[in-house]
């Protein structure tokens, strides 16, 4: 079933997609600043959006200025809109395809030509080109927000279903981070990744200090309930870094009243991506990918939701599934592939393949 996303985001894309460069990162009074030549991503200086943006380029790997820069093909930021409805309401789970990103250019590259930039860079002069500023995004930076995202989405579904499934590998899997000591929680989450011969850390540490955790009712030695208490304060880490507005918008689609909806459009991708998170996180909302599509898709157990088994996101992705595997039992049975060898590829029983092939 589609998923009703309150977010709105008029996001844009690079027509000429997006490409891995060297270049020196441009500095105002020693902290990085936006690039000028893109204004629309970049935030009044006087904001607290800026200064926050600041804050975290402060946390970048101190050799961030002989970093690889990801910049809109060509220069120029000839732009497009990303879908008629924004990527947060076209893609309700980007925020999974987002974690599942592998940390590597080519990968990143690949996300940032259907989805554009996360939002959160630096103004930059490319060595060679005539005497201007442009908008690009750091390796070091889509590292990190990978990884936190990541973090954050291994912390949600190990503690879910430890909670729902009385699941011990769960349990012990949120155990290894999680510790009780005297009476406080110490988080201790460590991930690295390497692109190119360089290594990327990610190390998370919080302590929820005795007085914190008993105002909680955090009971000593449980690990779940800690680790969604965890799990909320982070998420109200990064949304603080940014301003989310809220919005009144119109559905031409729909009819008179119906028309009207309320929601909150985030800054930019990134602050839509944490929106999307925390948004399925407190609406207990579980996810599925679509067996065609490879869409995610929602399979609460609310009346919003499909059945926590389904296989596909619609009729048609389920259809178009169907005809694609009596197509396959057909060129397989042409092969002299036997009936009950077919069944056994496609999940099928044998009187169903049969039925197929008589067709």
């Amino acid at each position: 079933m589609k998923i009703d996303s309150p977010f709105h985001l008029s996001w844009k894309v690079s027509r000429g997609g997006y490409d891995w460069i060297r270049g020196e990162i441009l500095k105002k009074d020693g902290l990085l600043r936006y690039a000028e030549a893109f204004p629309g991503h970049r935030p009044d200086p006087a904001s607290q959006d800026y200064l926050a943006f600041i804050m975290r380029a402060r946390e970048l790997d101190p050799t961030l200025d002989s970093d690889w820069m990801l910049h809109a093909r060509p220069l120029s930021f000839e732009n497009k809109k990303v879908g008629s409805s924004g990527p947060l309401k076209a893609e309700p789970t980007l925020f999974r395809k987002f974690a599942q990103t592998k940390l590597s250019r080519n990968a990143i590259k690949r996300f940032a030509k259907k989805f554009g930039f996360l939002g959160v860079g630096a103004a930059i002069r490319v060595p060679g080109r005539p005497d201007n500023s442009y908008y690009a995004e750091p390796l070091t930076l889509w590292a990190r927000e990978l990884m936190t995202m990541q973090m954050c989405v291994d912390l949600w579904r190990n503690a879910r279903t430890a909670n729902e499934e009385e699941s011990p590998r769960h349990r012990d899997r949120l155990a290894q981070y999680i510790k009780w000591r005297d009476g406080e929680v110490h988080f201790d989450y460590r991930a690295s990744a390497q692109d190119l011969g360089k290594e990327y850390y990610l190390i998370e540490g919080r302590t929820i200090m005795k007085e914190e955790a008993q105002q909680n009712r955090l009971e000593n030695g449980d690990v779940i309930a800690p680790a969604f208490y965890l799990l909320m304060k982070e998420i109200q880490h990064q949304l603080a870094h940014f301003a989310v507005l809220p919005v009144v918008s119109w559905n031409p689609d729909q009819q008179a009243q119906q028309a009207l909806g309320f929601g909150f459009q985030p800054t930019n991708l990134l602050a839509g991506l944490w929106l999307q998170l925390a948004q399925a996180v407190c609406a207990d909302v579980d996810y599925s990918k679509c067996s065609d599509c490879d869409n995610w898709f929602d399979t609460s157990r609310g009346l919003q939701g499909k059945r926590s088994d389904a296989r596909y996101c619609s009729n048609a992705c389920r259809s178009r599934a169907y005809r694609k595997r009596k197509e396959q039992a057909r060129r397989c049975a042409a092969e002299g592939v036997s009936v009950e060898e077919i069944a056994q590829e496609l999940g099928s029983s044998a009187e169903i393949v049969r039925g197929w092939l008589r067709k």
